[in-house]
């Protein structure tokens, strides 16, 4: 019996034999779905069901064979048809994560690139990218056809997810006790530069990691406003203001 097969099945042989020793030939009852090629094999061209036929015929010392048929089923198997969106829309703030859904496949690969968190083997794909990055997905049907989309996350430098904490209370209660940037590892090339009211500085530090207790030289500082200056890196920007260190 033959069973079915997929569209995409590759050409496979027929076997038949006759107690003859006569040759058998086959046929194919719609040649659209598949055809017989090189006298016993099978070339699937579409999906539907076929009757393949087996003939024998007679020669002077054997009568002609009953011909014997059977259905193919050729079930289709297209690519799925993949779409991706993303909950943040085409673009993203420096350092905002965004969700990438793909659908139309019954499982998912996607593969590594910028700023992946999580999901490289689901639908959906959590990123945070530092840069401009394509990303790509390949899914697979039911039958293991597969195909790929890409999506390409602008990224914005514009700052908008940068939370710079004003106020640092370095009394050990693990509440505020350093001096949280959000996002800034997403600017490595970065300067940090704190400074009291006399303009005395107080706080430097290349690549800030978000460490700083409100200490200088080894003591917490008095209470009051200190004046920052963040440099994001050479022709990226500068951000300033004031934080408070109060709770001594």
């Amino acid at each position: 019996m033959f069973g079915s097969k997929l569209s995409t099945d590759p050409v496979f042989d027929l076997t038949a034999t006759a107690s003859s020793g006569l040759t058998i030939s086959y046929s194919s009852s719609n040649t659209n779905i598949a055809r017989i090629i090189n006298g016993n094999q099978v070339e699937i061209r579409g999906a539907g069901t076929v009757t393949i036929t087996a003939d024998q015929a007679g020669d002077a010392n054997f009568a002609a064979a009953t011909a014997v048929s059977q259905n193919l089923i050729i079930i289709d198997n297209p690519a799925p048809n993949i779409s991706i969106v993303s909950n943040k829309g085409a673009s993203v703030s420096k350092g905002e994560t965004a969700i990438l859904t793909a659908s139309g496949a019954v499982t998912y690969q996607w593969s590594n690139a910028n700023g992946v968190i999580s999901g490289q083997n689901t639908a959906a794909l959590t990123v945070r990218p530092n840069a401009n990055t394509t990303y790509t997905v390949t899914g697979f049907n039911q039958f293991g056809r597969s195909s790929t989309r890409s999506f390409t996350l602008e990224v914005r430098a514009d700052f908008q997810v940068l939370n710079i904490m004003n106020v640092l209370t370095p009394n050990g209660d693990g509440k505020n006790d350093t001096w949280i940037i959000e996002n800034i590892d997403m600017y490595p090339n970065n300067l940090v530069k704190v400074f009291d009211r006399a303009g005395k500085s107080v706080f430097e530090m290349k690549t800030y990691n978000n460490t700083w207790d409100g200490t200088f030289k080894g003591a917490v500082l008095p209470e009051g406003s200190y004046y920052y200056i963040i440099d994001f890196g050479p022709g990226i920007g500068v951000r300033k203001g004031y934080i408070t260190i109060i709770g001594q």
